[in-house]
């Protein structure tokens, strides 16, 4: 998915009339955008936008929530099991903030093992079903 992103971006128009992947400073940001794609785990399940994954804890009723936004920033939700919650946000280096690559990376990991554990060892009775859990 990120490729076709690349692909996109390297197609647009500049101001003067070359394609970003036709101008110099566009083609260095380019290539360092596919090292960063080729980086990524790439037998991992994609992770879905907009969409709450949740993994209940192992010994309560508390519960971890991930959460993709369109621009792929990850929102990390825990819920305590009173429903009390507390949220962390990392962002992609695009969207602002992108001062822990290696965090975000790693939530994209453990959001796919979610997606993963869900799918083959489901935890049923434990609350309200949302996406991916």
């Amino acid at each position: 998915m990120l490729d076709y992103h690349i692909k996109q971006v390297e197609e647009l128009m500049t101001e003067h009339g070359n394609t970003v992947g036709e101008d110099f400073s566009g083609h260095e940001v380019l290539e360092a955008a596919r090292k960063y794609a080729a980086s990524l785990n790439s037998d991992q399940k994609p992770v879905p936008i907009n969409e709450h994954l949740r993994r209940w804890e192992d010994m309560g009723q508390g519960r971890l929530e991930l959460f993709r936004e369109e621009d792929g920033d990850m929102i990390v939700t825990v819920i305590d099991p009173e429903g009390h919650s507390s949220s962390v946000q990392f962002c992609t280096y695009g969207s602002g903030g992108g001062q822990s690559p290696k965090v975000l990376k790693a939530l994209y990991t453990l959001a796919s093992a979610i997606l993963e554990e869900n799918q083959s060892h489901p935890q049923r009775g434990r609350g309200p079903a949302l996406a991916g859990s």
